[in-house]
């Protein structure tokens, strides 16, 4: 018998899955929300004794980038997003190719500025007033944007 198996006693393969169906279905360790105290979301995952309950529970912590929508980004495509800002933000978009073109609208859908930007290089919009701006890139190649806010 594999020594893995022989871990579970008489009836290795079925406490085996009995083990691996109780992992894959147990309740989650973390909900999928934000954590308003992300030290002690990771002090509950580092008390975890088993490896791959640790993990889930790591893997389960929400990045601050997914919760407040700083970071974007595609490859050949046609993208449309939302940046919200309290004002005073930058958006700095980058680009690893050969053509980029875009516009910011505002939430009402009224066209406050066109992109463009001819080979690689970086292209920084300021969005100083505070609200929610429509983004729209159309791109050859890879391209990224992040909000920096109080700038």
């Amino acid at each position: 018998m594999h020594p893995f198996l022989h871990s579970f006693g008489r009836r290795p393969l079925a406490r085996c899955c009995t083990a691996l169906l109780a992992g894959l279905v147990g309740p989650p360790l973390l909900a999928a929300t934000p954590m308003a105290d992300p030290a002690a979301a990771l002090a509950t995952c580092r008390a975890q004794a088993e490896t791959s309950a640790r993990l889930r529970c790591y893997d389960a912590i929400p990045l601050a980038n997914a919760a407040t929508g700083t970071h974007w980004s595609g490859r050949n495509s046609n993208e449309s997003f939302e940046v919200t800002t309290h004002g005073g933000a930058r958006l700095l978009i980058e680009h690893r190719d050969a053509i980029l073109v875009g516009s910011i609208k505002d939430a009402g859908g009224t066209l406050l500025q066109n992109l463009h930007l001819a080979g690689p290089g970086e292209l920084p919009v300021t969005l100083a007033e505070p609200g929610t701006y429509i983004v729209t890139i159309s791109a050859t190649g890879a391209w990224s944007a992040r909000l920096e806010e109080g700038r």
